[in-house]
């Protein structure tokens, strides 16, 4: 947030590393949101993937879980404590 602005929401985007397989979530609090969310918008032959410096290629995580279900149970429990 080099602007200073703060977030009022609870936000999660997620990709998937072409090198590894693996799914990676960014929040509201990480580093670089903007990439982060162009990250996740990045359809293989669509739009380019996205380098980190940690080595990651990221590319749109509904390439390999369209809907990621898991991510918002997740968040919905950091703010309650209700199960239901």
């Amino acid at each position: 947030m080099k602007h200073g602005g703060k977030y009022h929401r609870k936000l999660e985007v997620a990709s998937v590393d072409a090198n590894s397989g693996s799914y990676v979530t960014w929040n509201e609090t990480s580093y670089d949101l903007a990439k982060a969310v162009v990250s996740s918008a990045a359809i293989p032959f669509v739009f380019p993937h996205q380098e980190w410096a940690n080595g990651v290629i990221a590319m749109d995580g509904g390439s390999t879980w369209n809907t990621n279900l898991v991510s918002a149970v997740n968040r919905c429990s950091e703010i309650t404590d209700a199960d239901s």
